[in-house]
Protein backbone atom coordinates (compact mmCIF):
# COMPACT_ATOMS: atom_id res chain seq x y z
CA UNK A 1 0.00 0.00 0.00
CA UNK A 2 1.37 3.24 -0.60
CA UNK A 3 2.59 5.57 1.85
CA UNK A 4 2.22 9.46 1.27
CA UNK A 5 4.60 11.90 3.20
CA UNK A 6 3.52 15.45 4.44
CA UNK A 7 6.00 16.31 6.59
CA UNK A 8 3.83 18.91 9.45
CA UNK A 9 6.04 21.89 10.30
CA UNK A 10 4.83 25.95 10.90
CA UNK A 11 7.17 28.42 9.07
CA UNK A 12 7.83 30.82 12.61
CA UNK A 13 9.11 34.13 12.84
CA UNK A 14 12.54 32.51 13.47
CA UNK A 15 12.37 30.43 10.33
CA UNK A 16 12.32 33.46 8.01
CA UNK A 17 15.13 35.72 9.95
CA UNK A 18 17.17 32.34 9.38
CA UNK A 19 16.28 32.18 5.47
CA UNK A 20 17.18 35.68 5.23
CA UNK A 21 20.14 35.54 6.55
CA UNK A 22 20.75 32.48 4.55
CA UNK A 23 20.02 34.23 1.19
CA UNK A 24 21.96 37.16 1.59
CA UNK A 25 25.06 35.36 2.88
CA UNK A 26 24.24 33.38 -0.25
CA UNK A 27 24.38 36.13 -2.74
CA UNK A 28 27.50 37.59 -0.90
CA UNK A 29 29.56 34.21 -1.32
CA UNK A 30 28.35 34.04 -4.75
CA UNK A 31 30.00 36.92 -5.92
CA UNK A 32 33.44 36.99 -4.07
CA UNK A 33 36.23 36.39 -6.51
CA UNK A 34 38.68 32.91 -5.14
CA UNK A 35 41.51 32.04 -7.62
CA UNK A 36 41.42 28.02 -8.08
CA UNK A 37 43.99 27.55 -6.29
CA UNK A 38 42.29 29.17 -3.33
CA UNK A 39 39.03 27.60 -3.65
CA UNK A 40 40.75 24.01 -3.81
CA UNK A 41 42.61 24.59 -0.86
CA UNK A 42 39.18 25.54 1.18
CA UNK A 43 37.34 23.13 -0.33
CA UNK A 44 39.56 20.39 0.77
CA UNK A 45 39.78 21.99 4.28
CA UNK A 46 35.96 21.76 4.29
CA UNK A 47 35.80 17.96 3.49
CA UNK A 48 38.54 17.19 6.00
CA UNK A 49 36.35 19.32 8.55
CA UNK A 50 33.12 17.64 7.56
CA UNK A 51 34.67 14.24 7.54
CA UNK A 52 35.68 14.46 10.86
CA UNK A 53 32.47 16.31 12.56
CA UNK A 54 30.40 13.78 10.73
CA UNK A 55 32.45 10.85 12.33
CA UNK A 56 32.91 12.10 15.06
CA UNK A 57 29.18 12.01 16.37
CA UNK A 58 29.19 8.90 15.93
CA UNK A 59 32.31 8.17 18.12
CA UNK A 60 34.95 8.18 16.13
CA UNK A 61 38.34 8.62 17.75
CA UNK A 62 40.74 9.92 15.60
CA UNK A 63 41.47 13.76 15.66
CA UNK A 64 41.74 16.14 12.33
CA UNK A 65 45.65 15.31 12.19
CA UNK A 66 45.19 11.37 12.55
CA UNK A 67 42.42 11.90 9.89
CA UNK A 68 44.99 13.61 7.15
CA UNK A 69 47.60 11.12 7.50
CA UNK A 70 44.88 8.14 7.09
CA UNK A 71 43.58 10.31 3.59
CA UNK A 72 46.84 11.54 2.47
CA UNK A 73 49.17 8.85 3.61
CA UNK A 74 47.66 5.58 4.27
CA UNK A 75 48.08 5.82 8.10
CA UNK A 76 47.66 3.67 10.25
CA UNK A 77 46.58 3.54 13.92
CA UNK A 78 46.53 0.18 16.06
CA UNK A 79 43.56 -0.49 17.33
CA UNK A 80 41.42 2.17 15.54
CA UNK A 81 40.92 -0.26 12.37
CA UNK A 82 37.12 0.82 12.59
CA UNK A 83 37.79 4.50 12.42
CA UNK A 84 39.89 4.46 9.65
CA UNK A 85 37.44 3.05 7.69
CA UNK A 86 34.37 5.37 8.53
CA UNK A 87 36.78 8.39 7.94
CA UNK A 88 37.62 6.64 4.36
CA UNK A 89 34.25 6.07 3.86
CA UNK A 90 32.86 9.60 4.82
CA UNK A 91 35.62 11.22 2.58
CA UNK A 92 34.63 9.05 -0.52
CA UNK A 93 31.19 9.59 0.02
CA UNK A 94 31.45 13.40 0.17
CA UNK A 95 33.56 13.28 -3.29
CA UNK A 96 31.12 11.37 -5.07
CA UNK A 97 28.53 14.00 -3.82
CA UNK A 98 30.36 16.70 -5.46
CA UNK A 99 30.65 14.77 -8.55
CA UNK A 100 26.69 13.95 -8.77
CA UNK A 101 26.22 17.90 -7.60
CA UNK A 102 27.55 18.23 -12.01
CA UNK A 103 25.91 15.04 -13.10
CA UNK A 104 22.20 14.46 -11.99
CA UNK A 105 19.30 16.20 -11.94
CA UNK A 106 17.44 14.77 -9.20
CA UNK A 107 17.85 12.44 -6.24
CA UNK A 108 16.38 8.73 -6.44
CA UNK A 109 16.83 6.05 -3.91
CA UNK A 110 19.52 4.51 -5.69
CA UNK A 111 21.98 7.13 -4.90
CA UNK A 112 20.40 6.75 -1.26
CA UNK A 113 21.63 2.99 -1.34
CA UNK A 114 25.28 3.84 -3.39
CA UNK A 115 26.35 6.75 -0.55
CA UNK A 116 25.33 4.36 2.43
CA UNK A 117 27.48 2.03 0.63
CA UNK A 118 30.41 3.81 0.15
CA UNK A 119 29.85 4.82 3.51
CA UNK A 120 30.47 1.34 5.16
CA UNK A 121 32.61 -0.32 2.39
CA UNK A 122 35.85 2.04 3.32
CA UNK A 123 34.99 4.21 0.92
CA UNK A 124 34.71 1.59 -2.21
CA UNK A 125 33.46 3.89 -5.06
CA UNK A 126 32.39 0.70 -6.74
CA UNK A 127 30.32 -1.04 -4.23
CA UNK A 128 26.85 -1.65 -4.77
CA UNK A 129 23.65 -0.11 -3.65
CA UNK A 130 22.92 -1.44 -0.02
CA UNK A 131 19.77 -3.00 0.35
CA UNK A 132 17.29 -1.72 3.34
CA UNK A 133 17.20 -3.45 6.32
CA UNK A 134 15.36 -6.76 6.41
CA UNK A 135 14.67 -6.14 10.22
CA UNK A 136 13.75 -4.49 13.16
CA UNK A 137 16.53 -1.72 15.02
CA UNK A 138 16.40 0.37 18.09
CA UNK A 139 18.14 3.76 18.58
CA UNK A 140 19.79 3.07 22.67
CA UNK A 141 21.41 5.66 24.72
CA UNK A 142 25.06 6.01 25.07
CA UNK A 143 27.52 4.77 27.09
CA UNK A 144 30.77 7.04 27.50
CA UNK A 145 33.20 5.58 30.23
CA UNK A 146 36.91 7.01 30.31
CA UNK A 147 39.39 5.01 27.60
CA UNK A 148 40.88 3.09 30.26
CA UNK A 149 38.07 1.02 31.05
CA UNK A 150 37.27 0.23 27.73
CA UNK A 151 37.75 -3.50 26.02
CA UNK A 152 37.98 -3.47 22.34
CA UNK A 153 36.77 -6.59 20.46
CA UNK A 154 38.90 -6.27 17.43
CA UNK A 155 38.41 -8.78 14.33
CA UNK A 156 40.20 -11.30 15.33
CA UNK A 157 38.68 -11.35 18.79
CA UNK A 158 35.41 -11.71 17.49
CA UNK A 159 36.26 -14.22 15.11
CA UNK A 160 37.90 -16.54 17.87
CA UNK A 161 34.60 -15.41 20.03
CA UNK A 162 32.02 -16.20 17.15
CA UNK A 163 33.60 -19.59 16.41
CA UNK A 164 33.27 -20.56 19.94
CA UNK A 165 36.03 -19.55 21.74
CA UNK A 166 35.06 -17.55 24.80
CA UNK A 167 37.32 -14.01 25.54
CA UNK A 168 38.48 -13.53 29.08
CA UNK A 169 37.15 -10.26 30.50
CA UNK A 170 37.62 -8.52 33.81
CA UNK A 171 34.97 -7.52 36.30
CA UNK A 172 33.38 -3.50 35.78
CA UNK A 173 34.84 -2.82 32.34
CA UNK A 174 33.03 -1.38 29.28
CA UNK A 175 33.00 -4.14 26.22
CA UNK A 176 32.74 -2.32 22.86
CA UNK A 177 31.27 -4.79 20.25
CA UNK A 178 29.74 -4.14 16.73
CA UNK A 179 29.98 -0.52 17.40
CA UNK A 180 27.72 -0.79 20.64
CA UNK A 181 29.11 -0.19 24.55
CA UNK A 182 27.94 -2.37 27.42
CA UNK A 183 29.31 -2.31 30.94
CA UNK A 184 30.26 -5.90 32.36
CA UNK A 185 29.56 -5.58 36.15
CA UNK A 186 30.28 -9.53 37.27
CA UNK A 187 31.87 -10.39 40.72
CA UNK A 188 35.08 -11.84 39.00
CA UNK A 189 36.43 -12.11 35.54
CA UNK A 190 34.48 -14.13 33.35
CA UNK A 191 35.10 -16.20 29.76
CA UNK A 192 32.54 -14.24 27.53
CA UNK A 193 31.38 -15.67 23.90
CA UNK A 194 29.52 -13.96 21.68
CA UNK A 195 25.99 -15.09 22.32
CA UNK A 196 26.50 -13.21 26.29
CA UNK A 197 28.20 -10.32 23.98
CA UNK A 198 24.99 -9.58 22.56
CA UNK A 199 22.62 -10.14 25.34
CA UNK A 200 24.70 -7.53 27.37
CA UNK A 201 25.03 -5.26 24.81
CA UNK A 202 21.15 -5.82 24.16
CA UNK A 203 19.93 -5.03 27.96
CA UNK A 204 22.16 -2.08 29.13
CA UNK A 205 21.37 0.62 26.88
CA UNK A 206 17.79 2.13 27.31
CA UNK A 207 15.56 2.79 24.36
CA UNK A 208 15.22 6.31 22.56
CA UNK A 209 13.73 5.22 19.62
CA UNK A 210 12.17 2.53 17.96
CA UNK A 211 11.91 2.52 14.33
CA UNK A 212 9.06 1.81 11.63
CA UNK A 213 9.31 -2.00 10.85
CA UNK A 214 11.30 -3.50 7.67
CA UNK A 215 7.93 -3.77 5.68
CA UNK A 216 7.23 -0.50 5.87
CA UNK A 217 10.83 0.90 5.14
CA UNK A 218 10.76 0.80 1.02
CA UNK A 219 7.23 2.41 0.76
CA UNK A 220 8.60 5.38 3.14
CA UNK A 221 11.84 5.86 1.01
CA UNK A 222 9.93 5.80 -1.92
CA UNK A 223 7.48 8.65 -0.73
CA UNK A 224 10.73 11.20 0.65
CA UNK A 225 12.05 10.90 -2.44
CA UNK A 226 8.71 11.42 -4.83
CA UNK A 227 8.13 14.60 -1.79
CA UNK A 228 11.67 15.78 -2.56
CA UNK A 229 11.39 15.78 -6.57
CA UNK A 230 7.78 17.29 -6.20
CA UNK A 231 8.13 20.29 -4.24
CA UNK A 232 9.93 22.69 -6.59
CA UNK A 233 8.74 25.73 -4.99
CA UNK A 234 9.19 24.87 -0.47
CA UNK A 235 12.77 26.57 0.11
CA UNK A 236 16.03 24.36 -0.38
CA UNK A 237 16.86 24.88 3.24
CA UNK A 238 13.82 24.01 4.64
CA UNK A 239 14.03 20.61 2.23
CA UNK A 240 17.01 19.87 3.17
CA UNK A 241 16.22 19.94 6.65
CA UNK A 242 13.14 17.76 6.45
CA UNK A 243 14.86 15.47 4.12
CA UNK A 244 17.42 15.19 7.01
CA UNK A 245 14.79 14.52 9.69
CA UNK A 246 12.75 12.15 7.35
CA UNK A 247 15.36 9.77 6.82
CA UNK A 248 16.92 9.51 10.18
CA UNK A 249 13.14 9.04 11.25
CA UNK A 250 12.77 6.21 8.74
CA UNK A 251 16.54 4.46 9.93
CA UNK A 252 16.45 2.70 6.68
CA UNK A 253 19.84 0.33 7.84
CA UNK A 254 21.06 -1.15 10.79
CA UNK A 255 24.03 1.32 10.69
CA UNK A 256 25.29 4.26 8.90
CA UNK A 257 22.10 6.17 9.09
CA UNK A 258 23.33 9.46 11.05
CA UNK A 259 26.10 10.26 8.70
CA UNK A 260 23.89 8.95 5.19
CA UNK A 261 21.15 11.43 6.30
CA UNK A 262 24.09 14.28 6.81
CA UNK A 263 25.38 13.48 2.82
CA UNK A 264 21.58 13.15 1.69
CA UNK A 265 21.53 16.49 2.97
CA UNK A 266 24.86 18.17 1.65
CA UNK A 267 24.01 16.40 -1.69
CA UNK A 268 20.01 18.00 -1.91
CA UNK A 269 21.85 21.58 -1.17
CA UNK A 270 24.55 20.89 -3.93
CA UNK A 271 22.02 20.13 -6.66
CA UNK A 272 19.73 23.06 -5.48
CA UNK A 273 22.58 25.90 -5.50
CA UNK A 274 23.16 25.85 -1.96
CA UNK A 275 26.84 24.28 -1.97
CA UNK A 276 28.76 27.57 -1.38
CA UNK A 277 31.52 26.27 -4.23
CA UNK A 278 31.74 23.53 -1.46
CA UNK A 279 33.89 25.23 0.99
CA UNK A 280 31.02 24.91 4.15
CA UNK A 281 30.52 22.16 6.52
CA UNK A 282 27.10 21.94 8.40
CA UNK A 283 28.69 18.74 10.51
CA UNK A 284 30.95 21.14 12.08
CA UNK A 285 27.50 22.95 13.57
CA UNK A 286 26.12 19.35 14.53
CA UNK A 287 28.64 18.03 16.44
CA UNK A 288 29.22 21.28 18.18
CA UNK A 289 26.01 21.48 19.47
CA UNK A 290 25.20 18.00 19.52
CA UNK A 291 22.77 17.91 22.24
CA UNK A 292 20.44 20.17 20.84
CA UNK A 293 20.57 17.93 17.58
CA UNK A 294 19.54 14.80 18.96
CA UNK A 295 17.26 16.75 21.32
CA UNK A 296 15.45 18.31 18.01
CA UNK A 297 15.32 15.29 16.22
CA UNK A 298 13.49 13.42 19.09
CA UNK A 299 10.68 15.16 18.98
CA UNK A 300 6.69 13.63 19.38
CA UNK A 301 4.69 11.79 22.45
CA UNK A 302 6.60 8.60 22.19
CA UNK A 303 9.52 7.05 21.02
CA UNK A 304 7.92 4.70 18.59
CA UNK A 305 7.71 5.35 15.09
CA UNK A 306 4.26 4.15 15.25
CA UNK A 307 2.76 5.98 18.09
CA UNK A 308 3.26 9.57 17.50
CA UNK A 309 6.69 10.31 16.06
CA UNK A 310 5.12 9.74 12.34
CA UNK A 311 2.77 12.64 12.59
CA UNK A 312 4.83 14.84 14.78
CA UNK A 313 5.45 18.49 14.33
CA UNK A 314 9.08 19.07 13.33
CA UNK A 315 9.14 23.43 13.57
CA UNK A 316 11.96 22.83 16.42
CA UNK A 317 14.07 20.95 14.30
CA UNK A 318 13.97 22.66 11.01
CA UNK A 319 14.62 25.86 13.04
CA UNK A 320 17.47 23.88 14.55
CA UNK A 321 18.59 23.14 10.97
CA UNK A 322 18.31 26.67 9.46
CA UNK A 323 20.11 28.17 12.40
CA UNK A 324 23.33 25.97 11.55
CA UNK A 325 22.69 26.57 7.85
CA UNK A 326 23.07 30.44 8.53
CA UNK A 327 25.88 30.18 11.04
CA UNK A 328 28.05 28.17 8.83
CA UNK A 329 27.23 30.41 5.41
CA UNK A 330 28.39 33.51 7.68
CA UNK A 331 31.44 31.47 8.51
CA UNK A 332 32.89 30.83 5.29
CA UNK A 333 31.62 34.53 4.26
CA UNK A 334 33.90 35.91 6.65
CA UNK A 335 36.80 33.40 5.86
CA UNK A 336 36.31 33.67 2.02
CA UNK A 337 36.65 37.36 2.69
CA UNK A 338 40.26 37.25 3.92
CA UNK A 339 40.58 35.00 0.70
CA UNK A 340 39.76 37.15 -1.78
CA UNK A 341 42.80 37.79 -4.25
CA UNK A 342 44.73 40.45 -6.01
CA UNK A 343 42.27 43.25 -7.31
CA UNK A 344 43.35 42.64 -11.38
CA UNK A 345 42.94 38.93 -11.07
CA UNK A 346 39.29 40.16 -9.02
CA UNK A 347 38.39 41.91 -11.81
CA UNK A 348 38.95 38.67 -14.12
CA UNK A 349 37.08 36.40 -12.20
CA UNK A 350 34.15 38.68 -11.83
CA UNK A 351 33.95 38.33 -15.53
CA UNK A 352 33.33 34.61 -15.99
CA UNK A 353 30.34 32.39 -15.85
CA UNK A 354 30.02 29.53 -13.04
CA UNK A 355 30.88 27.04 -15.79
CA UNK A 356 33.95 28.79 -16.49
CA UNK A 357 34.85 29.23 -13.01
CA UNK A 358 34.36 25.02 -12.45
CA UNK A 359 36.44 24.59 -15.68
CA UNK A 360 39.51 26.24 -14.07
CA UNK A 361 39.70 23.84 -11.13
CA UNK A 362 40.33 20.99 -14.42
CA UNK A 363 43.15 23.06 -15.79
CA UNK A 364 44.66 23.07 -12.43
CA UNK A 365 45.13 19.56 -12.86
CA UNK A 366 45.99 19.30 -16.89
CA UNK A 367 47.37 21.61 -18.95
CA UNK A 368 44.91 21.06 -21.65
CA UNK A 369 41.76 19.00 -21.54
CA UNK A 370 39.45 17.97 -24.50
CA UNK A 371 35.57 18.50 -24.75
CA UNK A 372 34.88 15.05 -23.68
CA UNK A 373 36.44 16.22 -20.23
CA UNK A 374 34.68 19.26 -19.86
CA UNK A 375 31.31 16.91 -21.03
CA UNK A 376 32.12 14.51 -18.17
CA UNK A 377 32.91 17.57 -15.52
CA UNK A 378 29.24 18.80 -16.12
CA UNK A 379 27.35 15.82 -17.17
CA UNK A 380 26.93 16.98 -21.12
CA UNK A 381 26.59 15.33 -24.12
CA UNK A 382 29.11 14.99 -26.36
CA UNK A 383 27.11 17.78 -29.18
CA UNK A 384 26.57 19.88 -26.42
CA UNK A 385 30.11 20.16 -24.76
CA UNK A 386 31.54 20.77 -28.00
CA UNK A 387 29.36 23.26 -28.67
CA UNK A 388 30.27 25.31 -25.40
CA UNK A 389 34.27 24.89 -26.01
CA UNK A 390 33.67 26.87 -29.73
CA UNK A 391 31.57 29.36 -28.05
CA UNK A 392 34.73 30.02 -25.48
CA UNK A 393 37.13 30.00 -28.43
CA UNK A 394 35.12 32.78 -29.93
CA UNK A 395 34.89 34.67 -26.34
CA UNK A 396 38.38 33.73 -25.99
CA UNK A 397 38.23 32.18 -22.56
CA UNK A 398 40.45 28.90 -24.28
CA UNK A 399 42.48 28.40 -27.14
CA UNK A 400 43.02 25.32 -29.57
CA UNK A 401 45.81 23.24 -29.11
CA UNK A 402 45.31 20.29 -31.32
CA UNK A 403 43.12 20.81 -34.40
CA UNK A 404 42.91 17.09 -35.50
CA UNK A 405 39.31 15.85 -34.57
CA UNK A 406 39.99 12.42 -32.99
CA UNK A 407 42.54 14.30 -30.75
CA UNK A 408 41.43 17.96 -30.07
CA UNK A 409 42.01 20.02 -27.05
CA UNK A 410 42.33 23.35 -25.53
CA UNK A 411 44.22 25.09 -23.00
CA UNK A 412 43.41 28.48 -21.27
CA UNK A 413 44.39 31.84 -23.16
CA UNK A 414 46.71 33.68 -21.48
CA UNK A 415 44.76 36.39 -19.92
CA UNK A 416 42.78 33.59 -17.84
CA UNK A 417 45.96 31.39 -17.50
CA UNK A 418 47.23 33.60 -14.87
CA UNK A 419 44.17 32.94 -12.34
CA UNK A 420 45.88 29.09 -12.11
CA UNK A 421 49.08 31.34 -10.49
Amino acid sequence: MPINFEPKYSITPQILSHLLQIERTRERITLLPLTPSVLLSLRETARLYSTHYSTMIEGNRLDPAQIQAVLENNSHFPGKERDEKEIRGYYAALQQVEEWANTILAIQESHIQKLHAIVMSNGNLKAKGTPYRDGQNVIRDSINPSPQQVVTIDSARRSQIEAGLPALLARNTILEYEGFRARIDMAKPQQVGCHLLKARVNNTRTIVYMPPEAKDVPPLMKALVTWLNHNKKLPSPIKAAIAHYQFATIHPYYDGNGRTARLLTTLLLHLEGYDLKGIYSLEEYYAQQLQEYYRSLSVGPSHNYYLGRAEADITIWIEYFLAGMARSFEKVSKQMEKETGKPDLEKILRKLAARQRKILELFLKHKTVTATQIGQLFGLKPRTSASLCQEWLTDGFLEMVNTSNKARSYRLSDTYEQLLM
